[in-house]
């Protein structure tokens, strides 16, 4: 429900009185608390680390990266992660390191899309 959708049947029940007036009154009630409670989650989802193609990263998670160095996209498996002050930083065991660092901005959640974004100009 949109909150202008929402806003709408407010007003038109706002002065109502009777049983099916308060059964409304309770559910429009019921609404906008959740309609805060989603805005309070999306907040806090809102800062966590995501990959460039806007995944939320979790420990475990293997991810995609590419370089200019190597014909195929690199794997990393995400050990933790971390802010430097500039973005996320991704730690883990690569395919070539057992402790590897890189940039969340760098990493996506498929090897498809790091081979998409690879070739896209």
């Amino acid at each position: 429900m949109t909150d202008d959708r929402l806003g709408s049947i407010l007003h038109h029940w706002r002065h109502k009185k009777g049983p099916a007036a308060n059964t409304i009154h309770k559910l429009l009630g019921e609404i906008r608390d959740l309609k805060l409670e989603q805005f309070r989650l999306q907040a806090i989802v809102n800062k966590l680390p995501k990959t460039a193609d806007g995944v939320v990263i979790e420990q475990g998670q293997r991810l995609w990266y590419t370089v200019r160095s190597h014909p195929e996209p690199l794997w990393l498996d995400v050990g933790h992660c971390s802010h430097d002050g500039y973005g996320w930083v991704v730690w883990g065991e690569s395919q070539h390191e057992s402790m590897d660092s890189v940039s969340a901005a760098f990493c996506y959640s498929t090897r498809e899309a790091a081979e998409a974004a690879r070739n896209t100009p």
